[in-house]
């Protein structure tokens, strides 16, 4: 994830590998919207998973470098906003594919998603 709060935009990078580490789809994406970061990170999130469905992809495990995000969704935090409705729906898709699962991780190990914004 990447703010451009000069140019009102926010990207993120998705990438998708196999269980030997080979990739098997990345994807970016540029957003126009100025936000919060931790907004940013929840529809990356939202929008990988929208990715996995869509590809048909079975036992993923989301990963995410922004530990705040993590724990809202993995402890069923709410928010009354925008941000609420991204962790909300995530976590409906999220729980309803018994094969998926979300993990923190550094952000030293994220290195290529934030390449590819």
């Amino acid at each position: 994830m990447c703010l451009f709060k000069a140019e009102g935009k926010f990207g993120v990078g998705i990438c998708f590998r196999d269980s030997l580490g080979h990739l098997i789809e990345v994807d970016s994406m540029v957003f126009s919207s100025v936000t919060t970061a931790f907004e940013c990170e929840a529809t990356a999130l939202q929008d990988a998973l929208q990715i996995a469905l869509d590809l048909g992809l079975n036992w993923v495990v989301f990963e995410n470098d922004c530990q705040l995000v993590v724990n809202a969704v993995l402890n069923n935090s709410s928010y009354m906003n925008e941000l609420g409705s991204l962790l909300s729906n995530f976590r409906t898709l999220l729980l309803s594919n018994v094969s998926y699962a979300l993990a923190h991780i550094k952000r030293q190990a994220n290195i290529l998603a934030h390449n590819l914004v």
